[in-house]
């Protein structure tokens, strides 16, 4: 079948909706399907790195039609008509038969448009703060709840594919997952990945608290990834003894680097699923207030322990930390916690997906 992506990734937008889409295109194309992807030239969108994957991309400039800010509302690039009408002509080029949204600045009112034109249109949701008018809704979140999307959809025949059991894991961590060696056996390894936005502020500071710790200090040894890195921080790390105890990883080995560790300190987007994939207990960062739910259903299934919440004062994160610490140096605890990770995240979601999408022939 011919499957087009609508998507789009950026510096505001970040890059977690790209990557999920091209994790779940790459499988796709083993399955046979054709894949091409339509976006939206956002500052620091990753355009080029899925053409660098063999994907045809449609591109097109955002128009400004007010302040980009925070709400997703401002994230689609164009108004909905044109952004309509131009999926829609790229669907007939491609002789379109499955679209697959993955955006939080499209609801019900863009399906309902494109559905007059291709009726299978399957939404990547994990917010479900707005109303779908799709055949089915994909949300591998913890709090993923069908009744809530029930209330939401406005087709009858929507299918609801819910849970952590979906999540879409690139092809490296699922073959990690292959050869994991149990957390009991593993080296004093830990990895710390707060994302893939501008971040290296936050890393440093991550650093800093680490090296504050002995118990993390001199216990563990550090992976760490930095995605963006300026001078002026760059200057600051090298000022720090910790780099002494460390080293620095590439986005491509971070499932490596997870692989081997038995700690991880991250955020609480899509790499909290990683990180459960190959069963890694993690300290976790809530770095924006659609990631408190996971950060959530994390602690609650104990897998983790929060660590930094971006609401939070001082005083209150110093007390998140001082907690992860004892949750750290209850070997029980944490041995527990990987057991949960690999029970919860078992790799196959991407797969599942596939397979549901081949049904649909």
């Amino acid at each position: 079948m011919n499957i087009l992506f609508r998507v789009d990734g950026g510096d505001l937008l970040g890059s977690g909706h790209v990557r999920r889409c091209l994790n779940l295109a790459l499988e796709l194309h083993k399955f046979g399907h054709c894949c091409v992807f339509l976006c939206r030239k956002h500052n620091g969108n990753l355009i080029l790195e899925i053409k660098e994957y063999g994907f045809t991309v449609f591109e097109a400039e955002c128009v400004r039609l007010g302040a980009i800010t925070s709400d997703p509302q401002t994230w689609l690039g164009d108004s909905v008509h044109n952004d309509v009408n131009w999926t829609i002509e790229v669907a007939k080029i491609c002789q379109t038969d499955i679209v697959i949204v993955d955006h939080y600045a499209i609801d019900a009112n863009w399906e309902s448009k494109v559905r007059s034109y291709i009726k299978n249109i399957i939404a990547l949701d994990d917010l479900a703060n707005r109303a779908h008018n799709v055949m089915a809704i994909i949300d591998s979140n913890f709090s993923a709840c069908a009744d809530t999307y029930k209330k939401l959809s406005l087709s009858d025949e929507c299918k609801l594919l819910m849970g952590p059991s979906y999540c879409i894991m690139s092809a490296g961590f699922r073959s990690a997952r292959k050869s994991l060696t149990d957390w009991s056996d593993r080296d004093n390894i830990a990895t710390l990945s707060i994302g893939g936005g501008d971040v290296s502020v936050k890393t440093y500071q991550t650093m800093r608290q680490i090296e504050q710790s002995p118990v993390l200090h001199q216990l563990f040894y550090w992976h760490i990834y930095f995605p963006t890195i300026s001078s002026i921080i760059n200057d600051k790390v090298q000022n720090l003894q910790l780099i002494q105890n460390s080293a620095f990883i590439a986005c491509q080995d971070l499932f490596r680097s997870l692989a081997v560790s038995k700690l991880a300190i991250g955020g609480c987007g899509t790499s909290t699923y990683e990180r459960m994939c190959l069963g890694v207990p993690s300290f976790l960062c809530i770095l924006a207030e659609n990631q408190r739910k996971i950060a959530s259903s994390a602690v609650a299934a104990g897998v983790g322990s929060l660590w930094y919440d971006y609401k939070a004062d001082d005083v209150q994160n110093h007390a998140l930390r001082e907690s992860s610490l004892g949750f750290a140096m209850n070997v029980g605890k944490m041995k527990r916690a990987s057991e949960a990770c690999l029970k919860l995240v078992d790799g196959s979601g991407v797969t599942r997906i596939c397979e549901y999408i081949g049904r649909l022939e």
